[in-house]
């Protein structure tokens, strides 16, 4: 991601997880990983996912160009 003319990586991050509800703000989904981090998923969660306790896999960037109150921002490229 180009940022202010720099260049930012953008971790891809392949992993296992956790679907849960967060009550912060409102509410979201999010995505919680084993080794104990969060992700919030740019756009939100697809709605087949949005199941408390559901375990999945992933793909995706993290977003480290975005800033949410949530959480850690990551976008999502395949999940299942």
């Amino acid at each position: 991601v180009c940022i202010n003319g720099d260049w930012i990586p953008m971790e891809h991050l392949q992993a296992a997880a956790t679907v849960w509800f967060h009550t912060l703000e409102g509410g979201f989904w999010a995505l919680d990983l084993d080794d104990g981090r969060f992700f919030v998923p740019l756009g939100g969660l697809p709605l087949a996912f949005q199941v408390e306790g559901l375990r999945v896999s992933f793909t995706g960037k993290v977003r480290t160009d975005l800033l949410s109150v949530q959480g850690p921002i990551i976008e999502l490229i395949s999940i299942q």
